[in-house]
């Protein structure tokens, strides 16, 4: 297996149907030469525009910042060629810098009795970040083989680790306080977008530093993971001729209507389970266990599985509005979830949900371990290699993710209580053993498209409980017992 399809891209459409017809609620209308004409034209593009908006609208309403971003989803489909100026321009417009992360910092304001401006976070806050990021940039695009070229997140990590140390450890009171807290979240919510500036700044072909910025958290939305990933990445998925640019609108504008139908289902489904049967969530299902009143092992069982599909169907849901809006902005971005349902493998479920967090752990820590590590042993290289980068790599990023709560607990209870830490162990330990063994024939149908997806999704709504439950390993474990054996 080569580091390519270590961890498998997603399928488009899924190998076991792709030589069959294939009924399409939404057909492909970008393979018809005469809408892909008619969408080049102004009134086309109109027409796209209003269809998408229509759809958006339908999806929590248009608000003054999804104004904001059909206005300039507009202007880039009439000015092609200024793309990357609009997006970082309306990035700039759309974004939040003055935001208080899950109250922490109001209430470190509260308790240093200050009260911050934006006139000060700006010049102690975001105009240092701003500079730090494009020393980091420049010294990478300067020193090609310098160390922090070569090993960008080993910087970053050093970094964070320091400001990590400033914020907890160093007498620091009043607005200094509060304004080393507010660098360091700023910090840590650009971590991985900055990776991928940083490694992209030391190659020949790298964007400019007004360029990277643009990447980082665009208008489309997102989270600490980039969607999609780093500039080089940008480069190869933007459109160039107005024949792909209107394919890409118009699969945007697909995609979105998608998601409408699926925020349908979610709502049907949520309404039933957790109104008509009155189906209990997950955490309260275990809080009754904890308490010693637990609820029958059926009803256990039914809100692990309905919590886990409702659970895919929002993050869908989500996930596609992003990816919608990117490919109206003419990048020809794939989805972020595609399917996971059908997933025969474990690793491929874990590929199919979140396509960018998982590209985040390939390229920032399964290509380095693969290519240095065990290099003379095939299986147990690609098995280190998938390991490290499922357990170090998820670990850190929810780790930097929840840096917030250091301001709470302090760094060593945070460290040792950390609840992704379990999770991340069993999840990298079940993807490893799934990419070096040997994969089954498909078999029959039934088993094929049932058994195999039915199994790999069990198995994913018993890492939900790992998930909800916390570092207690102990309640897992007992509640596990309870589910399997009724006691």
């Amino acid at each position: 297996m080569t580091t390519s399809t270590a961890i498998q891209q997603p399928l488009s459409p899924p190998s076991a149907i792709k030589n069959g017809s294939k009924f399409r609620l939404i057909p492909k209308f970008e393979d018809d030469p005469r809408i892909v004409s008619f969408a080049q034209t102004a009134l086309g593009k109109v027409l796209l525009l209003a269809i998408f908006a229509l759809a958006l609208s339908g999806l929590g309403g248009i608000d003054k910042f999804r104004l904001v971003t059909l206005f300039f989803l507009s202007a880039i489909a009439f000015l092609p060629k200024m793309r990357r100026l609009l997006v970082l321009t309306c990035t700039l417009v759309l974004t939040n810098f003055f935001w208080f992360e899950n109250g922490i910092l109001a209430r470190i304001a509260a308790a240093e009795a200050i009260q911050p401006t934006r006139i000060k976070i700006l010049i102690w806050v975001l105009i240092p970040f701003v500079v730090t990021c494009a020393a980091l940039m420049w010294a990478a695009a300067k020193y090609r083989r310098g160390w922090i070229a070569r090993r960008p997140l080993l910087t970053l990590v050093g970094l964070y680790g320091l400001f990590v140390g400033i914020a907890c450890y160093a007498p620091l009171h009043g607005f200094t306080r509060f304004a080393v807290w507010s660098f360091l979240l700023v910090f840590c919510n650009y971590f991985w977008y900055l990776a991928y500036a940083v490694r992209d700044c030391a190659t020949p072909a790298g964007d400019s530093l007004v360029t990277q910025f643009g990447t980082f958290h665009a208008f489309w939305g997102g989270t600490s993971a980039p969607i999609p990933k780093g500039a080089s990445y940008w480069r190869r998925i933007e459109v160039k001729t107005p024949a792909e640019l209107a394919i890409t609108m118009i699969k945007g504008v697909k995609l979105i209507v998608w998601c409408y139908l699926l925020a349908i289902v979610s709502q049907f489904v949520t309404h039933v389970a957790y109104q008509r049967l009155q189906i209990p969530s997950v955490s309260t299902c275990i809080q009754a266990f904890s308490l010693g009143k637990p609820f029958h092992p059926l009803t256990s069982w039914a809100s692990i599985v309905v919590e886990q599909i409702v659970h895919l169907l929002s993050f869908a849901i989500w996930g596609h509005q992003i990816i919608a809006i990117c490919r109206m902005a003419g990048f020809r971005t794939l989805r972020n979830s595609y399917a996971p349902l059908s997933s025969r493998t474990i690793a491929e479920y874990f590929n199919r949900y979140s396509f960018y967090f998982k590209e985040l752990l390939v390229d920032m820590f399964f290509y380095p371990a693969f290519i240095h590590c065990f290099t003379r042993f095939k299986k147990l290289r690609l098995f280190f290699a998938t390991f490290a980068a499922v357990l170090l790599g998820s670990t850190l990023f929810h780790f930097i993710r929840d840096t917030h709560n250091l301001s709470i607990t302090g760094f060593p209870y945070a460290v040792v209580h950390y609840q992704y830490a379990q999770y991340s162990f069993v999840l990298a330990l079940a993807i490893s053993i799934s990419q070096i063994r040997k994969r089954p024939p498909q078999g029959t149908w039934f088993r094929g498209r049932l058994v195999a997806p039915a199994c790999v999704f069990a198995f994913f709504c018993c890492t939900r409980v790992l998930e909800i439950a916390g570092p207690s390993l102990g309640v897992s474990f007992h509640y596990f017992a309870y589910l399997f054996f009724g006691r």
